[in-house]
């Protein structure tokens, strides 16, 4: 794939990702996506086959751009609380990709399909093999179905919050305190509470 080409089909992911998005993949047409992205539609077909390849080929490599950002975060091979830290700050300075990303994952049609074809790699919420990591590095003589529940747990409880400050949550007015450093320090906390169950 020559350099033009390459540029193309990037070009294409990133404008069909916040399409899909905002109108969910029936909502969008493959004409529409190629004007955005200031394509023809043949190009589309070239580089995707049809919308359904496009649409999947959009959420996956979404994920996988999260995987690998959250892989940059563990390099250093630091502690779990740090990188539960450094995932949450990662969110909230991404918070459009995050917005979009789960917008795009949670739409109204199903993206099962997505994680059933055969080459399908993705396993686990993306980055969730790099909190598993750094559990067992931290923890080797942990179980591995401990580490699992409690990748999943974290991951659940940084996105959600993550989700809650970028959407402004913190401006409504309540008796609770919701601000950016509250909702870390309380992240922070339940993963201090969650890495006892395994020491």
């Amino acid at each position: 794939m020559t350099a033009q080409e390459l540029n193309t089909k990037l070009k294409i992911l990133k404008v069909s990702h916040k399409l899909f998005a905002d109108k969910g993949k029936n909502g969008v047409a493959v004409r529409e996506i190629a004007k955005a992205a200031g394509v023809n539609v043949a190009a589309i077909n070239y580089h995707f086959g049809n919308k359904d390849s496009l649409y999947a080929e959009t959420i996956k490599s979404s994920m996988l751009k999260m995987h690998t950002d959250i892989g940059l975060l563990y390099q250093d091979k630091c502690s779990i609380e740090e990188l539960v830290g450094r995932i949450f700050d990662y969110f909230i300075q991404n918070r459009e990709d995050l917005i979009t990303g789960f917008k795009l994952f949670l739409s109204n049609e199903s993206s099962k399909e997505i994680f059933e074809r055969e080459d399908a790699d993705l396993v686990g919420p993306p980055g969730g093999e790099i909190i598993f990591n750094c559990i067992k590095d931290n923890y080797p003589k942990a179980n591995e179905k401990d580490i699992i529940w409690i990748v999943r747990t974290l991951f659940t409880q940084v996105v959600h919050k993550a989700i809650l400050i970028c959407n402004h949550c913190s401006s409504i007015n309540s008796k609770y305190e919701i601000t950016e450093e509250s909702i870390k320090k309380e992240t922070l906390r339940l993963t201090r509470l969650l890495m006892r169950e395994i020491e």
